[in-house]
């Protein structure tokens, strides 16, 4: 054998013994993975979503769920956030361990609430891979006494409001008549096929205005002994779609001041406006004593920049007032236009003389 075949003999031995190792690495490591990955910790709510069907007039609702851990890890229940003020979680114990379950009660007073109802709360846990565990509840609310308000919740200003109204019947023979509009002119209801449990009707307006509070009132009349001729009145709660000052006082002011507005979606919108652009805000009027520009992009907004120009110098020893008129982004299908009011003190040329010495 020549002196050059042992040597590619001895290279090729060594190549495989590499590979080898190499191989033996890998396998290593994907054990060691693999088995790091079987102690993360997996959680599974049972039911997904509680319905509690049709309710007639209830005083509180409770809806029972169970939460597993099919990890390998136990997982600690750090704190609760309840999608509203009308309830409270409670559980049979604060840590559910590996291979267990735990029994968790989610309770929520629907205080005036009428039609579709729903509650949910996050369970906040201690385990980064699984740090929110999301229960949501849902139901269908009917009130027996339709002289208590409808509460139809909140809607935003002035946008169209659109609504099932259901009202107990008292038996499968009673039936709704007729439904009348009392007020607003532009209310309008049209009775929906009913259920087994309850009458439907469906109302729309194409403005609830600016709030804070809209109203309305219908007249049934039904088979029913007990209300042949009723009122029915129906609440909402307006709330503005955007937080921003609507009265705005910058104070004593000179050429140059300027003031920063942060103009943002409110919170309890957000979820339902998909992705806010603040390019797409603007300024449509404004004084000539300020200018009035965005600046800078904020989460859910955007910061408008409200800079005093020397024209404001002119009316020296005044106060000044002007409208601020903003273009919005365009969300739930409308493109809101937000007037701000604007007053500033500018001093007199006086009044902001150094005082001679003494």
């Amino acid at each position: 054998m020549s002196r050059s075949d042992g040597v590619m003999r001895l290279w090729v031995s060594r190549c495989a013994a590499g590979v080898l190792g190499l191989s033996l690495g890998l396998g290593a490591a994907l054990l060691f993975l693999g088995h790091r990955s079987r102690v993360v910790p997996a959680l599974l709510v049972d039911p997904q979503v509680y319905d509690w069907g049709v309710v007639v007039d209830p005083k509180l609702l409770r809806a029972e769920f169970t939460i597993s851990n099919y990890g390998e890890q136990p997982v600690r229940f750090k704190r609760v956030r309840m999608g509203c003020r009308c309830g409270a979680v409670k559980f049979s114990r604060d840590a559910v361990p590996p291979g267990g379950s735990v029994k968790v009660v989610l309770e929520a007073d629907p205080g005036g609430t009428h039609g579709d109802y729903s509650v949910s709360a996050e369970v906040h846990t201690d385990s980064p891979q699984i740090p929110v565990v999301v229960l949501t509840a849902v139901g269908t609310i009917v009130r027996s006494n339709i002289s208590v308000p409808y509460q139809l919740g909140v809607v935003p200003a002035r946008r169209p409001l659109k609504r099932e109204v259901v009202v107990a019947r008292r038996g499968p023979s009673s039936r709704l008549l007729s439904v009348d509009v009392a007020y607003p002119p532009d209310l309008q209801a049209t009775i929906l096929p009913p259920t087994d449990a309850y009458f439907r009707v469906a109302i729309a307006v194409d403005d609830v205005g600016e709030g804070p509070r809209w109203e309305g009132e219908l007249e049934l009349e039904a088979t029913d002994n007990s209300w042949k001729h009723a009122k029915l009145m129906l609440r909402a709660v307006v709330e503005p779609v955007w937080d921003f000052p609507a009265d705005l006082f910058l104070g004593a002011v000179k050429a140059g001041d300027t003031r920063r507005v942060p103009i943002t979606l409110r919170e309890v919108f957000r979820g339902g406006a998909g992705n806010v652009q603040p390019r797409d805000f603007g300024v449509v009027r404004q004084p000539d004593w300020i200018r009035a520009r965005f600046s800078r992009s904020l989460m859910w907004g955007a910061e408008l920049a409200v800079e005093v120009t020397p024209k404001a110098m002119e009316m020296a020893g005044q106060t000044v007032e002007g409208e601020i008129v903003v273009r919005t982004p365009i969300v739930f299908g409308r493109r809101d236009r937000l007037r701000i009011t604007v007053h500033a003190i500018v001093p007199s040329r006086a009044g902001i003389r150094e005082a001679p010495l003494p």
